[in-house]
Order: structure tokens, then C-alpha cells, then sequence
């Protein structure tokens, strides 16, 4: 398994973890700007059977295209793309779901965290966490699932 990851305290913690649960031989965390990793990712692992999107939403789009581009994205890669309703990936989502290539579900997903009470750096407003507040109702959202089409089964867009 290969995870990128921008931030090096989180990837350090991640390690950390992951070597606690005996799966550093499997697991390896790739440390900086997406763009800047993929190709590294595709250096070592090729194609992947399996990618999940679950970063920066407006980075969802150009990571897929470098995935494709680079081959890690082919024929039967299976692709999940969380938030893509809120806050959102607009570009991506009308990508998967119009493109001949993608065989695309949504999949109705509460928001993990209401944006609008957080600021810029994640801190919640207010005293406490109103994610957690009684009668609270968390935001509409959904996962995307596309499967990447072989040619000979892509589907003809009308």
C-alpha cells in the first residue's frame, strides 16, 4: 500500500502507527505534494488496483489525470473519491460521471465535520465541537465509486 501524505507530522505519526501495528513492510508513506509523488508511486507500484482519493478536493481532478497519465489509473482500477458533494469536487465529479471511461455511484455519506464552524486551520469555533452537539445534523455528502472502463466496455455517451 502506498499513501501520500503533505504534511511530514502526520506522516511521522502515521509511521509511527503503522510500525506499532507490524505492517511497515507493507505500507509506505510518500511525504509532499501530490503532483510530486505520483510519479514516484508510479515508478514503484505501476498500476494500481485501487485508489482513494481523500485530500484536498480541488487537487481530486489533476491527481486523477496524473494517475491516468501515468498509468497507475487503468483498465479495472477502482477509484473512491470521499466529499465530493460537500465541500465538495465539482470538476472530478462531472469528469467520472460524463467521461465514456468511468462506470461512476454515489453513495449518500454524512459530512464528518461541518466546515462552516471551523476556521481556516481546523479549529473549531465556540467552546466546543458542535459536530457533537445534541440534535445537531451533519452535512449532506456522498463517496463516488468509478470503476475505470476497459475500451472494449466503455460506455456510449449520447
Amino acid at each position: 500500500m502506498f499513501c501520500i501524505e503533505y504534511n511530514a507530522n502526520n506522516a511521522e505519526v502515521a509511521n509511527n502507527i503503522i510500525k506499532y501495528a507490524g505492517l511497515d513492510d507493507r505500507i509506505k508513506i510518500f511525504v509532499g505534494k501530490s503532483s510530486w509523488e505520483l510519479p514516484k508511486i508510479a515508478n514503484e507500484v505501476g498500476r494500481a488496483d485501487f485508489v482513494l482519493l481523500d485530500h484536498n478536493k480541488k487537487l481530486y481532478l489533476p491527481d486523477l489525470q496524473l494517475m491516468e497519465q501515468l498509468g497507475i489509473v487503468s483498465d479495472d482500477t477502482q477509484i473512491a473519491a470521499d466529499n465530493v458533494i460537500y465541500p465538495g469536487a465539482p470538476d472530478f465529479l462531472n469528469y467520472v460521471q460524463t467521461s465514456s471511461t468511468y462506470d461512476t455511484h454515489l453513495v449518500e455519506a454524512a459530512h464528518e465535520v461541518n466546515l462552516d464552524a471551523a476556521d481556516p486551520r481546523g479549529v473549531f469555533r465556540g467552546v466546543h465541537n458542535h459536530r457533537w452537539t445534541s440534535g445537531a445534523v451533519p452535512a449532506k455528502d456522498a463517496i463516488s465509486f468509478s470503476r475505470k472502463m476497459p475500451r472494449k466496455d466503455a460506455k456510449i455517451r449520447r
